[in-house]
């Protein structure tokens, strides 16, 4: 009992210890790494000044994204979160229902250039499911007042991924569980359960490789960019950080995580532009962060239920005054 108290208890801690985590310790050193080599090769400087300044880590909204990061932990801990449906239950359900209705496959090794379009198409699935989440999160009133949690940050750093509200971090591992077992279902009744994409630590390969280099830069004041083309496909922190701009031309853009792909099919990608930088202000405006978890946890539920009540009713016209007829 004691044994699963402290576990529980030291849950925050052992994430850090865990590759298999995307916050692992050895993530943020890839991520600190990558950092580095990309500014010292554009700028001749370390990203020390933009990345470590004292006044974005010691700011209040940081300040509650630390606390937030332990109690989001904890949640995990508790194992709610693998309570919704997950990638394999879809799958198998998808799965052998083809299988009843076609008939199952023989199975037989997968060749190579199928383990790898599977891989890249596995990923991109990824993608569109969070792209598909993320822009539910914003369009949908009651859904956003979950989310502004998140937006209500006023300066960025790692921790700051982890300011979420419990209805996201259920909605949205359950959207990517309906679209990727979904597609391995139909996967696995075409090529046999043997087909499966090149994964490391239950990653992806090719989200291995972003997790380990760019997942951490998202949420800092880095304004790392791509030129041309790259700039449509791949999600850079300059992207996210005009996700969480306060400016109204900037609301609902860049709702990818590793790609720009599919916010560029959709309509939702702003570019960043050079220029934006000196500019952009983060947050919701004054007056609406969040003062403690118990506040960044209830509000929400709060202004949620305000959008299900029914509209109120226009007041009625007065009448208009009617003026004695002249004698």
């Amino acid at each position: 009992m004691f044994a699963d108290l402290a576990s529980f208890l030291l849950a925050p801690l052992h994430r850090l210890s865990d590759l298999a985590d995307p916050f692992s310790a050895a993530s943020l050193a890839g991520a600190l790494v990558f950092a580095t080599v990309v500014m010292l090769h554009r700028t001749g400087a370390a990203p020390g000044r933009a990345g470590f300044r004292s006044r974005i880590w010691s700011h209040p909204s940081a300040r509650l994204d630390y606390r937030l990061f332990v109690v989001t932990s904890l949640f995990y801990a508790t194992g709610v979160v693998e309570l919704v449906v997950t990638s394999h239950t879809v799958e198998h359900w998808v799965a052998s229902g083809l299988d009843r209705l076609f008939g199952p496959t023989a199975p037989t090794p997968p060749p190579l250039a199928l383990v790898a379009a599977l891989t890249l198409a596995d990923f991109l699935v990824f993608e569109l499911a969070y792209w598909f989440a993320h822009w539910l999160l914003h369009r949908v009133p009651t859904l956003w007042s979950f989310h502004a949690l998140h937006h209500s940050a006023e300066v960025l750093t790692p921790f700051t991924e982890w300011r979420q509200h419990p209805v996201e971090l259920f909605l949205i591992p359950a959207i990517n569980a309906v679209m990727l077992g979904a597609f391995w279902g139909v996967s696995h009744h075409l090529f046999g359960a043997g087909a499966q994409p090149v994964s490391l630590l239950g990653f992806n390969a090719i989200q291995l490789v972003a997790v380990f280099t760019i997942l951490h830069l998202r949420h800092t004041h880095l304004w790392i960019t791509v030129p041309g083309i790259w700039a449509k496909l791949l999600q850079t922190p300059a992207h996210h950080m005009v996700h969480h701009s306060a400016d109204p031309r900037h609301f609902d853009k860049n709702l990818g995580l590793f790609l720009s792909l599919w916010d560029w099919a959709f309509g939702t990608l702003w570019i960043p532009r050079p220029e934006e930088k000196a500019t952009l202000t983060l947050g919701l405006g004054e007056g609406k962060g969040h003062h403690g978890v118990v506040d960044a946890w209830v509000s929400p539920l709060l202004d949620a239920g305000r959008t299900l009540l029914p509209a109120p009713l226009p007041a009625p016209a007065p009448d208009p005054v009617r003026l004695p007829a002249a004698e």
